[in-house]
């Protein structure tokens, strides 16, 4: 009998360990059972219990630096690298596995700025929006949706996250509003509620990410709201917070959700932690993170992170601190199904 192995085109005598041993990484080739249980007992052979590292990333509202927090343990952010310019404030954020993308369609600038995610350092030039005004991006790990956020217009435009260039034409929303919450799955983008010229309502759109197109109504929010923030794990969406009025001071702690594959309206989710507007939503493969909320001063000046599990029902937790209240949101999940979407 040969004593020769074949692992993932590998021709040797010894078994071969599977890289990093997360539980997104492969294991081709041909192990005993014994071999298979060694290798998992020293925490190298893929399984659901040792997922990659999951982090969200912030840029301070008003600030270059750039933040990260740990989606898979509770605490607090840390620095983590710079962008090229403060000109992200009021700005929107999304990723890949791999790139965030910042800006498109700031009050100061209508650059794109990218990084890679592991990396320390500066942002660089992605390219130009074509709308201008505020805007909200949602994205998969391939292209990145972003919509213009402001009342007189409905405008969609795309990126290809791994590439740079100039946004393109994508569609529109179904009516021109600002100040809505965006979430996403591999599939669909969500733009949820907003601010018309007429008031504030609880209208959901949706789009196919991959295709262009103009959105269609998904359905209805608990109530109305504007400046609700989103996070999704791929098969759910929950949307949080909000003001529920033109009132700048009448906001809500109200948290509901949706299947993103179906269409209808949303179900109660539960309570966060604070009555607040302007959370900036990101997610891994279990947990949503609310981030960097606007509790009523009418600045951004809280820096409490929120956490829920997506798939269950409940209020949220208490997370951990930004290291600077307030700011733009996006994500890398590493073996998570969607990319982070802020709103």
């Amino acid at each position: 009998m040969s004593d020769k192995r074949y692992q993932g085109n590998i021709i040797s005598k010894t078994p071969v360990a599977p890289a990093d041993g997360f539980a997104d990484t492969p294991a081709p080739g041909v192990w005993s059972l014994d071999e298979a249980l060694s290798y998992t007992k020293a925490g190298l052979w893929p399984n659901l219990s040792n997922g990659a590292a999951e982090y969200a990333y912030i840029a301070g509202y008003s600030s270059s630096n750039r933040e990260r927090i740990s989606i898979n343990t509770a605490g607090n952010a840390t620095n983590f690298g710079t962008f090229a310019d403060d000109a992200v404030t009021y700005q929107t954020g999304a990723s890949s596995n791999t790139r965030g993308i910042v800006g498109g369609s700031g009050r100061t600038s209508n650059d794109y700025q990218y990084w890679t995610l592991a990396s320390t350092g500066v942002s660089q030039v992605f390219g130009d929006a074509v709308q201008s005004g505020s805007s909200r991006m949602t994205a998969n790990h391939t292209r990145a949706l972003n919509a213009a956020a402001v009342t007189d217009d409905n405008t969609i435009e795309y990126l290809t996250i791994a590439s740079t260039g100039n946004g393109t034409d994508f569609g529109d929303l179904t009516v021109n509003r600002g100040y809505f919450g965006t979430l996403s799955s591999t599939t669909r983008s969500l733009f949820m509620g907003g601010w018309p010229n007429n008031g504030v309502f609880d209208t959901v759109d949706y789009v196919t990410i991959t295709s262009t197109g103009n959105a269609t109504d998904f359905g209805d929010l608990t109530g109305n709201r504007a400046f609700c923030s989103g996070v999704a794990d791929g098969t759910r969406g929950v949307c949080s917070g909000g003001n529920s009025n033109t009132s700048p001071t009448t906001y809500v702690n109200t948290m509901d959700y949706c299947t993103i594959a179906s269409t209808g309206n949303f179900t109660d989710f539960g309570d966060a932690t604070q009555t607040s507007r302007r959370w900036r939503g990101a997610a891994g493969t279990t947990r949503g993170l609310f981030m960097g909320a606007d509790a009523g001063s009418g600045s951004f000046d809280y820096n409490r992170i929120d956490s829920i599990t997506i798939q269950s029902t409940g209020n949220a937790t208490d997370y951990g601190d930004l290291v600077k209240s307030g700011g733009t949101t996006f994500g890398s999940m590493s073996n998570a199904t969607v990319a982070v979407q802020p709103s």
